[in-house]
């Protein structure tokens, strides 16, 4: 399209130039004129419609982008939710709700994996492998920890999901998505407020076991505090699910001896 209207532009200004120095005043001027005027409305109209296209591209975008994060983040949360629950000591409420968090991980690994698939012709080539890898690699925790009785080797999962945090974390950058840029702020503070991060390593159960009161006071930061208390599996438009995404991966990362140690 630019194309057409560059090439309508030059013929304008050809048929002006040809004009003048070949008819001066005459009446052929006048027909040119004409021409130049049409090619002139052309290339404008070319321009116009191009930006609008591109406008409305960005916002096909934008929307693609938000439902697939949101899902995305919401998957990871899920992950970690079911790991906290098998490293830490159970909370009761947590031992007899795991079945009901595991079909949540299902529901949305579904989700994330059928949006991903809907939007796969407006995604970058690099975006959407990047999706996909995660995507893959979260349904592959989910699956492992879907089993309550089964063995869990808890760091090993840990490593395998700092890995999609960091993914995740690359995509939401490259995005400039605000919900994470100030989550993220946020989440630096919080963590080495619980962990006192300055101080040393941190082990595994160590960091999930501040999650929770991480969480709480994630929201209170973010003056995101609601009706849905500190779950976010109530969150069902996964309006919290990339603040928690970013607290949870700097939990990750401040368990750092254990995820250098596999």
């Amino acid at each position: 399209m630019i194309l057409v209207a560059a090439v309508a532009l030059l013929l304008a200004i050809l048929c002006g130039v040809v004009g003048w120095l070949a008819f001066g005043q005459g009446m052929t001027v006048n027909v040119l004129s004409g021409l130049i005027e049409l090619l002139l409305g052309i290339a404008v109209a070319v321009f116009v419609i191009d930006q609008v296209t591109k406008r409305q591209r960005k916002r096909e975008w934008a929307a693609a982008y938000s439902a697939i994060n949101g899902l995305l983040a919401a998957s990871f949360v899920d992950v970690m939710r079911l790991l906290h629950i098998r490293v830490c000591e159970y909370y009761a409420d947590d031992e007899d709700s795991y079945g009901d968090f595991v079909q949540i991980a299902v529901f949305h690994a579904a989700a994330l994996r059928s949006t991903i698939e809907g939007f796969a012709t407006m995604l970058e080539p690099k975006t959407h492998q990047l999706f996909r890898a995660s995507e893959l690699r979260l349904a592959w925790l989910i699956q492992k920890l879907a089993d309550q009785d089964a063995f869990c080797p808890g760091e090993e999962y840990a490593q395998r999901a700092y890995t999609v945090a960091e993914d995740i974390s690359e995509l939401l950058e490259r995005q400039g998505d605000p919900r994470y840029i100030s989550a993220r702020r946020a989440s630096v503070r919080i963590v080495r407020k619980f962990l006192a991060r300055d101080g040393g390593e941190h082990g595994l159960a160590e960091a999930l076991a501040k999650r929770y009161p991480a969480q709480t006071q994630l929201l209170h930061d973010l003056g995101r505090v609601h009706g849905s208390g500190r779950y976010i599996f109530d969150d069902v438009d996964n309006d919290l699910a990339i603040a928690y995404y970013a607290l949870d991966r700097e939990l990750l990362s401040a368990a750092q001896s254990s995820l250098r140690a596999n």
